[in-house]
């Protein structure tokens, strides 16, 4: 976080600086100061989906499900018919518990979201299917979110996140034991963004 400072001061309207800088500090649980930076890189780009949806997160981390409701409202509003921006609201929705509606946007918006998107949105989806029983869709969605998690990752996980996007991967194929071991090798190597994960419902 200290390391903002000085790009901040370097570069006072970058949205997406503010963006980073706002997702650092809501991973230490500054939650005001998160929001402060992030409503700065919204207002300098009401479109930017990335910065709309973390917002969201705070809101949703301080407990206030009306903001959150309303800050994806905002987000879809900005960008309308965007294929992220639903996915993102679908993330947001799932955090929330919110699973029809999560759906929803899910469905709309993850044929044609960007690849990191689609990627997390799916994993999302395939367990909101799981729940409702469609568990051959469900099947079907984890197989293909695998393999492009594995092309995105070169054949292995390396960061501790990609630990904890194969542990729900494998939480979803019905792995629990392998899954748990995965969440241990992630924060063993140093993985703390649990504040900023929409999927730790699923975990």
């Amino acid at each position: 976080a200290r390391l903002w400072a000085p790009a901040l001061a370097s570069s006072p309207t970058n949205t997406n600086t503010y963006w980073h800088a706002g997702k650092t500090y809501l991973c230490l649980g500054m939650l005001s100061r998160a929001r402060e930076l992030l409503g700065k890189s919204v207002a300098f780009e009401p479109s930017f989906a990335w910065a709309q949806h973390t917002l969201t997160l705070v809101f949703l981390r301080e407990g206030n499900r009306g903001q959150a409701r309303a800050q994806i409202e905002r987000m879809i509003a900005a960008n309308p018919e965007d294929p992220s921006a639903l996915t993102f609201a679908g993330l947001g929705a799932l955090a929330m518990a919110d699973l029809a509606a999560a759906r929803r946007y899910l469905d709309r918006g993850l044929p044609e979201a960007q690849a990191y998107v689609r990627r997390h949105g799916a994993v999302g989806l395939a367990w909101i299917l799981q729940h409702s029983g469609e568990e051959a869709r469900a099947r079907e969605l984890v197989k293909d979110t695998l393999r492009q998690f594995e092309q995105f990752w070169g054949g292995q996980p390396k960061r501790p996140e990609d630990f904890m996007d194969l542990a729900r991967i494998r939480l979803l194929q019905g792995n629990r034991e392998e899954a748990l071991q995965l969440m241990e090798t992630a924060v063993s190597r140093g993985w703390r963004f649990i504040y900023q994960e929409p999927n730790a419902l699923i975990l």
